[in-house]
C-alpha cells in the first residue's frame, strides 16, 4: 500500500477513524466520506472548484491562495468534516512507479533488500523523493527473488500540498497516487490473473494504471491533442490510439507478476471523460476487448454499496479515486 510509512502520521489507534478522501485534480477537489469501518456507509460527497492558477502543471503556484481556498472549504464543510477524522489525499498525478527483481538472501528481509535497491533505481539524492513500495506475491510457482513496485513522489511536489493542508488543521494524513486509490474501489478483491487497464480521461490528459494480481504495474500518462474533436466516434479513434500504443508498457513489465495473462482483455474508463454518451462501446468495439465505465459499487461490501445509491451514475467514475482513499484503511 503506497506511501503508507513515508509522509503518513497515522498512529495505530487512528487507522479505526473514518477517513476523508480527497482527489485534487488542476481544478476541482472532491471529497468523500464513509462511516467508520464498523459502520461503513456513505455519510457525504461534493465537488469544489478550485480557482485558476492556484494549481499549475500538477504544482501548487501560489501556495498562499491555496491554503486561503482550503480555510473557506473547510468552513463551509466544518459540521460534516468535523476534527475527529484522518485524511487520504491524491495529486495530480506526478509519482513515478518502478519495478525490480530482488534477489532472495537469507539474511534479507524483502523490506531490506527493497530499501537498497532504492539508490540504485532513482540516481541522485534520495531524499528528493517520498518513496513506498509493493512486493508482489507470484499468482504462481516460487522463485530465487522478489519483485516490487517502488513509487516515488518528489518531495518539491508533494511538500508545498502537505503544508496547506496542515495550515488549514489536518494532522493527521497519507498521500497515495490517484492509480492507487482507483484500484483499490473497483478492482474484484481476489488477485486475478487477468490483467485491468484503468484509463483516467480528463479534459486535456489521459491517465493510465495497469494491475495484474491485484497491483498497479504501471502507469502512464498523455496529453490530449488540442484537435481532439469531431463525433463520438472520431474522439474514441484517437483515445484507442493512444490507449493502444501503452499497451505495449504493460506487457514489458508483466513478467514481473509471474502467472499473469500479457492481453489486457478489459478496460476500466474513470474521470469526466469517461461520462460521455457512447464511448465505451465505441472503444470496446475498436480496442476489440470489454470496456466499462467505472462503477465503484460493483465488489463493495453490500452496506457500502447500497449507500453509494445516493452517489449518482454519472458521477460514479468522477469520484472513483476519491472512494478509493476514503476506504483506505479498510484493507
Amino acid at each position: 500500500m503506497f506511501f503508507r510509512n513515508k509522509i503518513e502520521k497515522l498512529a495505530d489507534y487512528l487507522t479505526h477513524l473514518p477517513i476523508l478522501g480527497l482527489d485534487i485534480s488542476e481544478n476541482v477537489l472532491r471529497f468523500l466520506k464513509f462511516g467508520s469501518r464498523r459502520n461503513p456507509e456513505l455519510e457525504f460527497f461534493g465537488e469544489v472548484e478550485i480557482p485558476a492558477g492556484v494549481l499549475r502543471n500538477g504544482e501548487v503556484a501560489d501556495e498562499e491562495k491555496f491554503v486561503y481556498f482550503l480555510q473557506n472549504w473547510r468552513v463551509r464543510e466544518a459540521k460534516r468534516i468535523g476534527n475527529n477524522i484522518s485524511l487520504a489525499f491524491s495529486l495530480p498525478d506526478k509519482s513515478i512507479l518502478k519495478i525490480v527483481s530482488v534477489p532472495q538472501k537469507n539474511s534479507m528481509s524483502p523490506k531490506e533488500a527493497v530499501r537498497r535497491e532504492i539508490a540504485a533505481v532513482f540516481p541522485g539524492n534520495t531524499n528528493d523523493f517520498y518513496y513506498d513500495y509493493e512486493v508482489l506475491k507470484p499468482l504462481e510457482g516460487e522463485f530465487d527473488h522478489w519483485d516490487a513496485v517502488i513509487a516515488a513522489f518528489p518531495r518539491n511536489v508533494a511538500d508545498p500540498f502537505t503544508r496547506s493542508l496542515e495550515k488549514v488543521g489536518f494532522s493527521f494524513f497519507s498521500l497515495e497516487p490517484k492509480m492507487q486509490a482507483a484500484g483499490r474501489a473497483i478492482l474484484p478483491p481476489v488477485r486475478d490473473k487477468k490483467p485491468i487497464l484503468i484509463v483516467d480521461l480528463s479534459k486535456d490528459k489521459m491517465g493510465f494504471g495497469f494491475f495484474a494480481g491485484g497491483s498497479a504495474v504501471s502507469v502512464g500518462r498523455e496529453v490530449l491533442p488540442d484537435n481532439l474533436s469531431g463525433d463520438i466516434s472520431q474522439k474514441a479513434e484517437v483515445l484507442a490510439r493512444l490507449i493502444s500504443g501503452n499497451i505495449e508498457n504493460y506487457k514489458q513489465n508483466s513478467a514481473h507478476i509471474h502467472g499473469a495473462e500479457k492481453e489486457i482483455n478489459s478496460v476500466v474508463l474513470l474521470g469526466g471523460g469517461s461520462v460521455l454518451p457512447a464511448l465505451d462501446s465505441h472503444l470496446a468495439r475498436i480496442l476489440r476487448c470489454s470496456v466499462t465505465v467505472a462503477n465503484p459499487k460493483k465488489f463493495m461490501p453490500m452496506q457500502s454499496s447500497e449507500s453509494l445509491r445516493f452517489l449518482p451514475k454519472n458521477k460514479e467514475p468522477i469520484f472513483t479515486a476519491a472512494v478509493g482513499l476514503a476506504m483506505k484503511n479498510w484493507e
